[in-house]
C-alpha cells in the first residue's frame, strides 16, 4: 500500500492538500483530494477497503484507518504499522496524538502526527481499555491507566513502558507531596504493593486499611497513612529489617527518630513497638521517651509511671 502526501507552498508555509475518503464503482473505499474519485480528483490511496474512517481531525490533515475482511489497519507510510490488523482502532479524547489499537485482549499504543506519520510507542499490552491517568493519579499526566476485566495497570506513554501490569483492583498515586521513592500504590484485596515511578516494587504489606499517603521519615522507613471511613490511621514499614506496624493507629511517633522504637495510640490508649513487635498493648494513659540507660520508654497507667525495657518489662520509677 502506498500513500502519497502532496504539499503546496503558499505564502512561505506548507499546507497539506485536503484528504477525503472516496468510493469507487465497486463500492470499495480509498482516499483522494476531493473525495469523489473523479477524473479531476487526485487519488492518494487507491480504493481497496470495505470501509474507511477518520480517527481524528486536524487543521490540514486527517488520520485514517481502513477495514478489510472485518479487520482494521492504520493507513500510513510506516509499513510495520500498516501491516498490523486490529479489531478496532480509536483515538482517545485525552490523547489526541495517539491511536489505541485493540486485538485479542491486547492493545498497541501508536503515535500519530498531523501529517499521518506513525510509530509504535508500546505493543502487546494486556488490556481491554485505557483511561486518562491524570483523572485517577494526581500529578502523573504522562501515565495511561489500563483495565483488564476488573483489574488495572499503568503505561508511561512518554517512555513507552508498561509500568504496572493490569493485576491490581485499585491503583493510586502517593498523595504525599514529597513523593520520594514511592509513586504508586497497587492494591488487591488486603495486599498493597508500593512502587517507584518506574514501576519497580519497593515493598509490600498486608493491611485491611488501604494506604493513600506514604512518607519516608527515616532512611528506609516509611510512615503509612490511611484516610477512610475509620478516619486517619497510621502505620510504619522499615525496609532493611522488614519491620511492619499495622496501619490502624490514631497516632504514631518514632522515639529519637530511630526505627527501632515507636509510640502508637489506639482507641484505648498508648502502646509501644520495638523492632516491629508490639511489646506494650494500647492501654496506657501516656507513653514517652525513656530517660535512663537500658530503658526505651516510660509508660503511665493508673498505678503510676514505669520504665519499659526492650523486652516490654515494666520497672516502677
Amino acid at each position: 500500500m502506498k500513500l502519497i502526501v502532496t504539499a503546496l507552498l503558499v505564502l512561505f508555509s506548507v499546507q497539506l492538500i485536503a484528504q477525503q475518503p472516496y468510493r469507487d464503482d465497486k463500492k470499495r473505499w480509498g482516499i483522494s483530494r476531493d473525495g469523489d474519485g473523479g477524473e479531476k480528483d487526485s487519488i492518494i490511496v487507491r480504493a481497496q477497503y470495505d470501509e474507511i474512517k477518520s480517527l481524528d481531525e486536524y487543521e490540514f490533515a486527517k488520520v485514517f484507518c481502513g477495514m478489510q475482511n472485518d479487520e482494521w489497519a492504520l493507513i500510513t507510510t510506516n509499513k510495520i504499522v500498516a501491516q498490523q490488523k486490529y479489531s478496532s482502532i480509536i483515538v482517545p479524547d485525552f490523547m489526541p496524538d495517539f491511536a489505541v489499537a485493540y486485538r485479542d485482549g491486547y492493545i498497541d499504543l501508536i503515535k500519530v502526527d498531523t501529517v499521518g506519520n506513525t510509530e509504535f510507542i508500546i505493543r502487546g499490552v494486556q488490556a481491554d481499555a485505557v483511561y486518562d491517568g491524570a483523572d485517577y493519579l494526581s500529578g502523573y499526566s504522562d501515565f495511561v491507566m489500563t483495565i483488564k476485566g476488573e483489574t488495572y495497570g499503568l503505561i508511561n506513554w512518554m517512555e513507552g513502558k508498561e509500568v504496572l501490569k493490569a493485576n491490581y483492583t485499585g491503583i493510586q498515586s502517593n498523595l504525599n507531596e514529597e513523593v520520594g521513592k514511592i509513586a504508586f500504590i497497587g492494591s488487591k484485596e488486603t495486599a498493597h504493593t508500593f512502587h517507584n515511578n518506574k514501576g519497580e516494587k519497593i515493598f509490600e504489606i498486608n493491611s485491611e486499611n488501604a494506604v493513600q499517603d506514604v512518607k519516608e521519615i527515616v532512611d528506609g522507613g516509611f510512615q503509612l497513612t490511611s484516610k477512610g471511613k475509620k478516619g486517619t490511621l497510621h502505620g510504619f514499614y522499615y525496609m532493611p529489617k522488614k519491620w511492619f506496624i499495622p496501619v490502624e493507629y490514631d497516632e504514631f511517633a518514632l522515639i529519637d527518630n530511630l526505627p527501632e522504637a515507636a509510640i502508637v495510640k489506639g482507641k484505648k490508649g498508648y502502646g509501644l513497638y520495638f523492632e516491629g513487635k508490639l511489646i506494650l498493648p494500647c492501654e496506657y494513659l501516656a507513653m514517652e521517651k525513656g530517660d535512663k540507660r537500658g530503658y526505651i520508654a516510660i509508660a503511665t497507667d493508673k498505678k503510676g509511671r514505669h520504665y519499659v525495657t526492650p523486652e516490654g518489662k515494666l520497672v516502677d520509677l
